[in-house]
C-alpha cells in the first residue's frame, strides 16, 4: 500500500482491502471493548474507511456516524452498512477530521483507528472531536506505536510517511485539545488477533503491548 492510498484510498485494490481489513480487526476489538457501547450511545468514527468498525459497533444497538475524506471509502462504507443507513441508525459523510460537519455536543463516544499518524494537524482534529462530544463523552484512538514500524501493522514504505508519537506525546496532544482525562494504554492484542483469525505467522506482530490506545474523556 502506498502512502497516497493510505491517506486517500481508492480503486478496486483499496476497496477489497478496506471491505474486510483483517489486520485492523484486533484494533477494532480493543476499541469496542474499551467503549462498551450501549443502545443509548451515539458513536462518531473519524476516518471510517470501508465501514468495518461501524458495522461491528452497530451490533451494540447504538446509533453512529462516520466521516472519511476519501470518496471511494465513503461509498464503500455506505454500501457495507446500507441496512443501518436505511434504518436511520447510521450516516456517513465525506469530511475532514479537523472540520467536522456536526453541531456541538452531539456524540457520546468517538473512535479513530490507524489514521492518527496521517493527520496533518492532530491537535485541531482532537479539538474538533472534543467539540462534538457531550459532557463526559469518551474518545478512544488506536494509534500505531513506534515499535510497530516495519511490521505488518506499519510496513514500509507506508511507515516512512506515518507520524509516530510517544505515549506522552499522545496524552499531551489530547490535554492540549481540552480533554481533562487522557491516558495511553498498551493492550495485548494477541487474543483479539486469534479471534479475528489472523494467520499464525503474523500473530507475533500483535503479541505483547503493541499499539497505543489513547483513552480520553471530555469533562
Amino acid at each position: 500500500m502506498t502512502d497516497r492510498r493510505a491517506r486517500r484510498p481508492s480503486g478496486s485494490q483499496a476497496r477489497a482491502g478496506y471491505r474486510d481489513p483483517l489486520y485492523h480487526r484486533p484494533n477494532f476489538r480493543a476499541i469496542l471493548n474499551t467503549l462498551k457501547l450501549t443502545p443509548n450511545d451515539y458513536l462518531l468514527e473519524v476516518g471510517c474507511g470501508g465501514g468495518a468498525l461501524l458495522e461491528e459497533a452497530l451490533r451494540s444497538g447504538c446509533r453512529a456516524a462516520g466521516i472519511d475524506h476519501s470518496p471511494a471509502m465513503v461509498k464503500l462504507a455506505r454500501e457495507v452498512n446500507s441496512k443501518a443507513i436505511n434504518e436511520r441508525r447510521l450516516e456517513i459523510r465525506e469530511a475532514e477530521a479537523d472540520k467536522l460537519p456536526y453541531l456541538d455536543s452531539m456524540f457520546t463516544s468517538a473512535a479513530m483507528t490507524n489514521v492518527f499518524g496521517f493527520i496533518s494537524d492532530p491537535a485541531k482534529a482532537l479539538g474538533e472531536i472534543r467539540r462534538v462530544l457531550t459532557d463526559n463523552g469518551r474518545l478512544v484512538v488506536f494509534a500505531v506505536s513506534p515499535e510497530m514500524r516495519g511490521t505488518i501493522a506499519a510496513p514500509e514504505p507506508m511507515a516512512s510517511r506515518i507520524h509516530f508519537y510517544s505515549d506522552r506525546e499522545l496524552e499531551q496532544l489530547a490535554k492540549t485539545a481540552g480533554f481533562k482525562e487522557a491516558k495511553v494504554e498498551r493492550p495485548d492484542l494477541s487474543e483479539f488477533a486469534k479471534e479475528a483469525e489472523i494467520p499464525e505467522e503474523h500473530r507475533g506482530s500483535f503479541s505483547g503491548p503493541g499499539g497505543q490506545l489513547l483513552v480520553a474523556r471530555k469533562n
